[in-house]
């Protein structure tokens, strides 16, 4: 089974159909040693993948990725797409009902 730093290097490359079919037998909970699951890392990384956005996202929602888990900081996705300022993204995120009360290890929102 891939890792979530092998998957990150999927997400990377610019093969579409190589990352979903990898993505079939991955475990999406997994977290990296920073607590970043996989759909934290795409809304980081977004300049670099070519994979669009509402594709993955909705790939990972049905795999059962929780669209509000926390980082080891706190930050969820959504906080995640602020602080890049990625609109698309924070779109996507909240028609899939993500939370925007959920706060950071300091008390803020991504609001």
């Amino acid at each position: 089974m891939k890792t979530i730093e092998d998957m990150k290097l999927e997400l990377l490359s610019d093969n579409s159909n190589k990352f979903m079919q990898t993505l079939i037998d991955y475990d999406i909970k997994s977290k990296d040693k920073y607590g970043s699951n996989l759909l934290h890392y795409y809304i980081m990384n977004y300049d670099s993948i070519v994979h669009p956005a509402g594709v993955i996202i909705s790939e990972f929602i049905k795999k059962g990725l929780d669209i509000n888990d926390k980082r080891k900081d706190g930050r969820t996705a959504l906080y995640l797409s602020v602080q890049c300022q990625l609109q698309d993204i924070f779109e996507i995120l909240l028609n899939s009902n993500a939370d925007l009360d959920i706060q950071n290890v300091n008390g803020n929102t991504p609001l």
